[in-house]
């Protein structure tokens, strides 16, 4: 919408064919974006999209018509039209329509997704669920190592006072020679 404004203006100071061709070029891509917006948005309240639709129209018209001053180098009737209170009030109508349109938009987007402190909330409680499971699962892994470990020095025990049980009812000596 700016671009469209600007290149009116420019043309209207100016008298400058290049800003006719900017502006051309844009319009078009305006118009392409608003029906898009509308038919991908149709739940939203049409009073916004009837205002920002009017409102276009009206200032595209009044643009145009400043164009055409600026082009048979009517310049001061061309900034005349630019300036003039109904384009500065359309032109409030228009971007009053469309922050509207972008709030009830992103509250829609927060209804769907949800806000960012439902999202951190979210995110907050599955990490904690993760840990909590980490915690758990090296708890029971730790408890086994425990019990393994336990159960291997209390063979270990038991074999000593077999092997040693055994070297004393023995007849038969041992002898260890470090040849070093």
């Amino acid at each position: 919408d700016e671009v469209l404004t600007m290149s009116a203006k420019m043309m209207a100071s100016t008298g400058d064919e290049y800003w006719v061709k900017r502006y051309e070029k844009y319009e078009k891509k305006l118009n392409e974006s608003i029906r898009q917006t509308i038919q991908l948005n149709s739940k939203f309240d049409a009073k916004y999209i009837t205002a920002v639709k009017t409102a276009n129209k009206k200032l595209v018209e009044m643009e145009l018509q400043a164009l055409s001053y600026a082009k048979n180098m009517e310049l001061e009737k061309a900034m005349a039209l630019i300036n003039d209170p109904e384009y500065t009030h359309n032109k409030e109508i228009y971007q009053k329509g469309i922050k509207s349109f972008q709030a009830e938009a992103l509250n829609d987007l927060n209804e769907r997704v949800g806000t960012p402190r439902k999202q951190e909330t979210t995110v907050t409680l599955v990490v904690a669920g993760i840990l909590i499971i980490i915690w758990v699962l090296a708890f029971v892994f730790l408890r086994r190592t425990i019990k393994i470990r336990k159960n291997f020095e209390e063979a270990l025990v038991e074999s000593e006072e077999r092997y040693n049980l055994a070297m004393s009812a023995a007849t038969d000596g041992l002898w260890d020679w470090n040849i070093k």
